[in-house]
């Protein structure tokens, strides 16, 4: 029916590989947060920066070797770091001004070890400026039917209340599951998580040490700046790989009604996806 032309997503990380062919004439538009004009390409800078370009190939990647969900939509690369910081927040605001209509936001508070379960009552919360940013992007976006805003509800094993970007009224909190329909040995869960969506998996070794089993294919940097030395990796994990996969699934909504407003798409979500797993998990 559509693969997501017409529809713009925003990605707010830690920059894109502008010259990767799974992005070939979508960037249409780009901020780099953290320069201090705001004036050069939101390209990677140092060498662990990779996620960006890994999380926008999920959600719109036209290369046939790592497919994206929407692989029609554009993509709108905002970089930026500091948790908690102005620069944070002034992202949305940017996102709002280039024209968003999705906005995939693959980071959050530090995880907690999935070996101890002593950590799970750690509660992070969102400042003010942040939450406030969120807000007129969830309401004034897309000329006030608002950006679909979607976080990465966190691979720690812990309950996503305790993170004040995910569990924030105005995001969709997105979870990972694994290949067998069930939640990842990582992934955050309990109220106010979403949804969840296909991602990597890991497995607990002998030695109690995580051993992974797969992850997902996607673009990657280029040369040997990025995961692999192959310009492609093929295990990106964690609920970062689950949050631009639903932001892809949102753009291919919009696609095909632009009309919709944020919780319309909320409300549509919610009657498609299925339930997997047992009350349990």
């Amino acid at each position: 029916t559509t693969k997501g032309k017409g529809v713009k997503i925003c990605i707010i990380d830690d920059g894109i590989e502008i010259n990767h062919p799974a992005f070939k004439d979508r960037i249409v538009a780009g901020k780099n947060m953290l320069d201090s004009k705001k004036k050069s390409v939101p390209l990677h800078k140092y060498f662990d920066e990779m996620h960006g370009t890994a999380c926008a190939s999920v959600a719109a990647s036209a290369d046939k070797q790592a497919l994206g969900v929407a692989p029609e939509a554009s993509i709108i690369a905002i970089r930026t770091k500091g948790l908690g910081s102005v620069l944070e927040a002034q992202a949305f605001y940017e996102a709002v001004k280039l024209g968003a209509d999705v906005i995939s936001c693959s980071w959050g508070p530090p995880d907690g070890n999935i070996f101890d379960e002593n950590d799970n009552d750690l509660a992070f919360y969102i400042p003010d400026h942040t939450r406030l940013a969120i807000e007129y992007a969830a309401t004034k976006g897309r000329d006030d039917k608002g950006c679909v805003i979607l976080f990465a509800a966190g691979n720690g094993k812990e309950q996503v209340i305790n993170d004040g970007y995910a569990a924030h009224e105005k995001v969709l909190a997105i979870g990972a599951s694994n290949k067998n329909n069930r939640l990842t040995i990582y992934s955050d869960f309990g109220t106010p998580l979403f949804c969840v969506f296909p991602s990597g998996d890991y497995q607990i070794s002998k030695l109690k040490k995580l051993e992974k089993i797969d992850g997902v294919r996607v673009a990657d940097r280029l040369s040997t700046k990025g995961y692999d030395s192959s310009d492609y990796y093929s295990f990106f994990d964690g609920t970062s790989a689950s949050c631009p996969g639903v932001a892809g699934i949102v753009a291919l909504m919009l696609s095909v009604n632009p009309n919709l407003t944020r919780e319309q798409i909320k409300t549509i979500l919610q009657q498609s996806c299925k339930k997997i797993g047992t009350s349990e998990e």
